[in-house]
């Protein structure tokens, strides 16, 4: 066994005071009393920390919003630090700076931070290290910097008090791309961005990601997903969804079934076919439902008929009415109106309506290109 004051004895009396935490959870009062005697003294385990080697600590990403020309001052626990290596843990001593900004000013107590300036914790507290956003006439753009936390455990003995992994600080300015996914948000979940989820979609937007991987993250979210099964269920069910068919039809669509099928597949339910039992009844409801207006009587009698000899199932019939070209007239207009607010010009009209037509593209699939077109990107 090792002694107190022998190298490496740290390691194991640190782990036998872990193992007797865990199994005085789990065993009987009698083996608790045993192993509490044979656990080390207070004085022990300050011995443990002095005598032996510091782990380094850790540091987490961070990031801000910020208005083009606003100073943030950085408080220490911007920085994320944590220690949970040691028995005893440390404190944050300073932080490292890795790398600058590509933008934007990083100062301490005024004057410009240079790379690999290591920066007091005490002095962050006093509130003396700033960044300030570019401004116009300057470009506005997001920026980043990384850092390292260091504790004050030392490094005696080969220990380490840095970090060895830094971390990124993303300083996020206020500008063109946040208002663009404000504008999602609003499109998309009918909603106000809240802050966090904003700057998620910046980070993302700031390190390389495209407008489209925003579109689509949005587009393909559990709660816009929700959103067209709560309609479909009104739509069509006339009720609230149950909770397990809820959740059953947002995984469908989250694993990749179009607005288009799964909307196919409600019209053909048990549930939907016993509201509207008789063949014609079943035909005029399913135009209110899909066309949005009651049946022309040529078309009416075309799909009772095909319905009455077989020609077409009912699932044929449901997909046919899906995808006339009538509808996806309407899914166009709609779309520009709602993400464009504007009517749709006749070359855009005929370009997407033909997609749909032709079965290139899904509904869902236009709603996210013109969501990611530079049009709709110049209206923030």
């Amino acid at each position: 066994m090792f002694s107190k004051n022998e190298p490496g004895s740290h390691f194991f009396r640190a782990a036998r005071h872990r193992r007797a935490q865990h199994r005085a959870l789990v065993e009987p009062l009698e083996a608790r009393t045993v192993l509490s005697a044979s656990m080390p003294a207070a004085a022990d385990v300050i011995a443990i920390e002095e005598d032996g080697f510091n782990n380094p600590p850790a540091g987490s990403d961070a990031q801000v919003l910020l208005a083009p020309g606003e100073t943030y001052t950085f408080s220490t626990s911007d920085f994320g630090f944590s220690d949970t290596d040691d028995a005893l843990p440390d404190e944050l001593a300073a932080v490292r700076i890795s790398s600058l900004p590509d933008s934007g000013r990083l100062t301490f107590d005024g004057f410009s931070v240079a790379q690999f300036d290591v920066i007091p914790a005490d002095q962050i507290t006093l509130g003396r290290l700033q960044f300030t956003a570019t401004s116009p006439p300057d470009v506005t753009a997001s920026t980043s910097f990384t850092f390292q936390v260091q504790d004050d455990g030392g490094v005696a003995g080969g220990g380490s008090d840095l970090d060895p992994t830094p971390n990124r600080f993303s300083l996020l300015v206020d500008d063109e791309s946040a208002d663009f996914v404000r504008n999602l948000y609003e499109d998309i979940l009918d909603r106000e961005a809240e802050q966090e989820g904003l700057l998620v979609w910046l980070n993302l937007l700031n390190n390389g990601g495209t407008r489209g991987d925003v579109v689509r993250g949005l587009w393909q979210s559990r709660e816009h997903r929700g959103m067209q099964v709560d309609s479909y269920y009104q739509t069509f069910l006339d009720r609230a969804p149950d909770p397990a068919g809820r959740q059953t039809w947002i995984a469908i669509l989250r694993n990749g079934a179009t607005e288009e099928e799964v909307m196919q597949a409600f019209l053909t339910t048990n549930e939907y076919l016993a509201n509207n039992p008789p063949i014609t009844e079943y035909v005029l409801e399913v135009y209110r439902d899909v066309l949005g207006r009651e049946a022309d009587a040529g078309g009416q009698a075309f799909w009772e008929t095909s319905l009455d000899s077989g020609l077409l199932t009912l699932e044929e019939v449901a997909n046919g009415l899906l995808n006339v070209r009538e509808r996806h007239v309407n899914v166009v207009q709609t779309f520009y109106n709602d993400f464009l607010e504007r009517n749709p010009d006749s070359q855009g009209l005929f370009t997407w309506t033909s997609l749909l037509d032709d079965g290139a593209l899904s509904e869902g699939e236009v709603a996210q290109r013109l969501l990611s077109t530079p049009e709709y990107f110049n209206q923030s």
